[in-house]
């Protein structure tokens, strides 16, 4: 049997148009640290929402910020023995989670079930598990979903866009969100690299051809019945994102899909300058 071919450029770029950004009737507002540990998700009366967070490491400043403001949360990470810190509204689940059940691992159905939340709807889902997401998402039922008003994801590894394998795992995850959310946040995580997907690499030179992408980027997600969808008019990072890593610069988005809609280049340009003051 004959190996399937990688994407074409026109491939991986028709699937990075899943991550195209909108805007809503939404405020934004930031959740958690400055820097790594903060997320952008968007003002839909936060207090008292329940959170189910995966993956939570040196830092739960996002998880608090939501037991702060009155919900119960739920974390899972197999990586940390509990939170770095303790909170009557946090329970702590030292399983992995990934696409398949066992003694060691759970799927993100199987997390909402053990959480127990007061309620099965309304809730909040954070997801940064270092590259399980994919199989994590492929296999969540459609119950799960619509249980989510918003998802934040960090996504990892876009840089292998270009290989068969991971594409194809990439598309059928994102595209089980994308079907039932809206995407209403993007920001690159620089600790990774801006790079190309589906270039080649000579070596002494570096890479050649591909389309850019962000290796890591974290998205947030609205459900598509919460709001009405107008095109993107921001130019990402917003005054809302902080870099992860404070000691180097964010990483601009100006790029498809990320760019604003109906701008002209001096406008993109007006808004970067904007955006360093």
């Amino acid at each position: 049997m004959s190996e399937l071919k990688n994407p074409s450029y026109r491939q991986i770029f028709d699937a990075m148009r899943l991550l195209t950004p909108v805007e809503t009737v939404f405020e934004k507002r930031r959740i958690g640290s400055a820097h790594d540990g903060g997320y952008v998700v968007l003002d839909t009366e936060l207090a008292g929402r329940h959170l189910l967070s995966c993956g939570v490491g040196q830092n739960c400043d996002f998880e608090l910020a939501f037991a702060e403001l009155g919900g119960t949360v739920a974390m899972f990470d197999h990586s940390v023995a509990g939170p770095p810190i303790e909170h009557p509204g946090f329970r702590f689940f030292g399983t992995k989670v990934s696409g398949s059940a066992s003694l060691r691992e759970i799927t993100l159905d199987g997390c909402l079930s053990v959480s127990d939340f007061p309620s099965q709807s309304g809730l909040i889902l954070k997801v940064d598990i270092e590259g399980d997401e994919y199989s994590a998402f492929s296999v969540a039922s459609d119950s799960f979903l619509s249980s989510f008003d918003q998802v934040v994801v960090e996504f990892h590894g876009l840089a292998a866009l270009g290989e068969r394998t991971f594409f194809d795992r990439w598309v059928a995850a994102i595209s089980r969100i994308t079907d039932r959310f809206h995407v209403v946040h993007v920001h690159a995580n620089n600790h990774s690299v801006i790079t190309l997907a589906g270039g080649v690499l000579v070596s002494g030179y570096g890479i050649f051809g591909g389309l850019i992408v962000a290796d890591v980027l974290e998205v947030t997600f609205l459900r598509k019945d919460l709001s009405t969808a107008k095109p993107n008019k921001s130019i990402y990072p917003t005054r809302h994102d902080s870099p992860n890593n404070p000691s180097v610069p964010d990483h601009m988005l100006v790029f498809p899909p990320f760019m604003p809609v109906g701008r002209d280049l001096k406008e993109v340009s007006e808004l970067l300058r904007e955006s360093e003051n």
